[in-house]
């Protein structure tokens, strides 16, 4: 059956009367919008070997190595949803 939700709506709706403002959306993707500054890019580097295409269209690895950094939070990290509730805080406190 499934847990009883009324006492949560009934607590949204009477938040939305403390505010002038209230703000809706859909957070799916929203953990893709978070970027990373740039000093901590270095933070998340990973390695990955160079891939080259050959004459016959095959992809082959070589020994040389590549650095990467991500620019936005990537999946795994355990301060992930805890940077996401800091940033929607930081913009409702805005309006």
């Amino acid at each position: 059956m499934g847990p009883n939700l009324l006492p949560e709506i009934l607590a949204t709706l009477l938040r939305f009367r403390l505010h002038p403002v209230g703000i809706i959306g859909d957070i799916g993707q929203a953990f893709l919008q978070l970027s990373l500054h740039r000093r901590d890019r270095d933070l998340t580097r990973f390695f990955w070997y160079r891939i080259i295409k050959d004459e016959d269209g095959n992809y082959d690895t070589t020994r040389e190595i590549i650095t990467y950094r991500f620019t936005r939070l990537p999946f795994g990290l355990i301060c992930i949803p805890f940077l996401l509730s800091a940033t929607i805080r930081e913009l409702a406190d805005m309006y």
